[in-house]
């Protein structure tokens, strides 16, 4: 989580499919997981980013947001179609909506 550029966010995404799914290709054999059995790079949002979190809630609500950074079925070189589809990839992360009231 980078350097916030509003003086309130609205909210934070705190976890991101595509760009843990990116950063998981330490090694080929890595890279070989990745490809094929994506969700497995799947990790806990980052311990600091939650720290952020919280400190920015001490003050008010903060929604936290999981993101997957789809890109709808667009080919980026070598990665599969199938893994940028929306079909796959709105099957990862969810972003829940709580309310008091319908």
């Amino acid at each position: 989580m980078g350097q916030l550029d509003l003086d309130q966010p609205y909210g934070v995404e705190i976890w991101n499919y595509f760009s843990q799914w990116m950063s998981s290709f330490k090694n080929k054999t890595e890279l070989l997981k990745s490809v094929f059995f994506p969700k497995a790079c799947l990790r806990p949002p980052e311990p600091e980013t939650l720290m952020k979190w919280d400190k920015l809630g001490e003050h008010r609500k903060v929604p936290a947001i999981a993101g997957i950074d789809a890109h709808g079925g667009r080919q980026f070189s070598w990665i599969p179609t199938i893994l940028s589809s929306y079909k796959y990839q709105f099957r990862t992360l969810r972003t829940h909506v709580v309310t008091k009231e319908p």
